[in-house]
């Protein structure tokens, strides 16, 4: 780094005042360091005046020189515009604000009033995935590596076994006789094509009797019939091999044949009274950082209701072949409980903890090796939970999604 006391005074050496001018962005060390730069010194700040070439360059083209150990220039006029935009009283801020220019700072929403209606582009709600995710049923067609004693006696289970579909369809079906104890079934997590309607909050009224003048007062009561009964769609793309209508497929004939007496529950779901065809869904908004959760929801009780075989009755002749698939919520919806984000990390430590696991690692959304968002696979999602010692400039600390690996010790 040339030193300002090896050259001569300012006067000898064209340069411009950037006094009043924002620096250019221009990092010196790109020059080429075996050419002599002519450097000149104005108000103790140091100035390039001739290119890697040799020729000197114009008024406009000069920049500042950097500090080979800081990211911003040594310059008083740069930290002057720096400090005015960091000051909330400052003139230039003012000016912006009139402007319509506003920091995440400005927008203080629950402590002032906006005079002016304004853009926010900070806590706008947008780019936002939808993940969902569904726990097994424990339904009894698997037994000791097998079919069960029951489902043995049907055709169509047998066929399902003899043609590819153990490891994927039955097995994804009785949770308990499962070789792979992931308490999601990941195939209706991968290839789900809409999203999840979620009901709204609807308070019922109690209506009092009217007076003389025919008045009457309505009393909000509750709204906890709005969280139960609850129905939704959810559209798949199936694959070649109608994994997706096979399982719902294998799911309703199963329940047809519990209905008439041909098959059972395990004693197990029978004795603790367990609705073992009955599943949760849960479902997370994720913001456009790939990891924030503005929005969680819970659907519990919940069963498939109605199946789209009505798919099969002209399939395209290109084009991906979709199944909807209704359900419906005997017990309840929730949202925004932190109790949905503790079941939803109790599901995975019990998967992790039972043994069948050597190692896990986190798997970053960012790859760092290529320089940008990863495609890899991943075995488990999990819930980095909240706390108040994590919170951001602006007072908030959200849960986030985050994603595993398997690893082999």
């Amino acid at each position: 780094m040339p030193n300002k006391d090896n050259y001569a005074d300012t006067s000898s050496t064209s340069y411009v005042d950037y006094s009043d001018t924002y620096a250019s962005d221009i990092n010196t060390r790109a020059f080429d360091a075996a050419w002599p730069k002519d450097v000149a010194y104005v108000n103790g700040e140091e100035y390039i005046t001739r290119n890697s070439s040799g020729e000197a360059l114009s008024s406009v083209e000069q920049v500042y020189d950097y500090d080979e150990d800081e990211d911003t220039p040594r310059n008083d006029s740069y930290n002057a515009i720096r400090a005015d935009i960091d000051d909330d009283t400052s003139l230039l801020r003012k000016t912006m604000r009139s402007a319509g220019i506003y920091s995440p700072l400005d927008m203080r929403y629950w402590t002032t009033f906006y005079r002016i209606p304004r853009i926010d582009p900070y806590n706008i709600v947008e780019g936002v995935t939808e993940y969902d995710f569904f726990t097994k049923p424990d339904i009894n067609i698997l037994n000791a590596g097998n079919l069960s004693e029951d489902c043995q006696k049907i055709p169509y289970f047998n066929y399902l076994w003899n043609c590819g579909y153990r490891d994927t369809v039955l097995e994804n079906l009785d949770y308990s006789n499962s070789d792979k104890s992931c308490p999601f079934v990941r195939i209706l997590s991968n290839r789900r094509t809409s999203n999840i309607d979620i009901p709204d909050i609807s308070v019922d009224d109690y209506e009092t009797a009217q007076n003389m003048y025919g008045t009457k007062v309505y009393y909000p009561k509750s709204s906890l019939q709005s969280d139960e009964n609850s129905e939704f769609t959810v559209e798949f793309e199936d694959t070649r091999f109608l994994d997706i209508y096979n399982y719902f497929k294998a799911w309703d004939y199963f329940r047809r044949l519990k209905w008439l007496g041909l098959v059972s529950p395990s004693e197990k779901n029978i004795f603790n009274k367990i609705l073992s065809d009955h599943i949760s869904v849960y479902k997370f908004l994720i913001d456009n950082d790939g990891e924030t959760i503005i929005h969680y929801s819970k659907w519990t009780g919940v069963y498939p209701k109605s199946i789209s075989r009505s798919a099969f009755s002209e399939i395209q002749s290109s084009g991906p072949l979709k199944i909807t698939v209704g359900f419906k919520s005997s017990g309840w919806f929730e949202d925004m409980s932190p109790n949905i984000l503790t079941d939803f990390n109790a599901l995975i430590v019990g998967w992790l903890t039972s043994g069948a696991i050597d190692g896990t690692q986190e798997m970053p959304i960012w790859d760092d090796e290529i320089g940008a968002v990863s495609g890899e696979n991943v075995d488990y999602p999990y819930i980095d939970m909240p706390a108040s010692d994590k919170l951001d400039e602006r007072g908030y600390s959200l849960p986030l999604l985050k994603w595993g690996k398997f690893v082999e010790n």
